[in-house]
């Protein structure tokens, strides 16, 4: 998650950028991210109270752990994520190509059997091409 404050559009994505750098965070930004209320104005909120009590030190150590463990979760999903979806868009290609050069077979073929002189009804019934196609065809050649 790589998104500059600037770049910030959803709630998620506000949220994950609390997260991950609330630390580093000016006041002026918290008070900028709290504005879009919600879940992002809670958590800068329930944290900066978090930093007033006296335990802060080693609740902040249990936080930064917890949050470590929330980045790296949020990174592998991202990852996944992304992974998965050049496997599926891979996946719809190869189909595409194959419907397609199915398609130019059935084009191949009807056209050597309008050649041979089968009727555009005896061609559209053999390939599964509409008969409108295979009207086209013949009138092409």
């Amino acid at each position: 998650f790589n998104l500059t404050i600037d770049e910030l559009e959803t709630d998620l994505e506000k949220l994950l950028y609390t997260v991950k750098h609330f630390v580093r965070l000016t006041q002026e930004q918290r008070d900028r991210l709290k504005e879009s209320g919600g879940v992002v104005a809670e958590y800068i909120e329930t944290f900066e109270k978090a930093v007033k009590h006296p335990n802060f030190e080693e609740g902040y150590n249990s936080w930064r752990d917890l949050n470590r463990d929330t980045e790296a979760a949020i990174d592998f999903a991202a990852e996944k994520g992304i992974e998965k979806g050049i496997e599926e868009g891979i996946a719809k290609g190869r189909e595409k190509g194959i419907e397609e050069g199915i398609y130019k077979a059935k084009v191949k073929i009807a056209i050597n059997l309008l050649n041979k002189g089968y009727s555009v009804a005896d061609v559209s019934q053999d390939t599964g091409l509409s008969k409108k196609k295979v009207s086209l065809l013949k009138k092409n050649l």
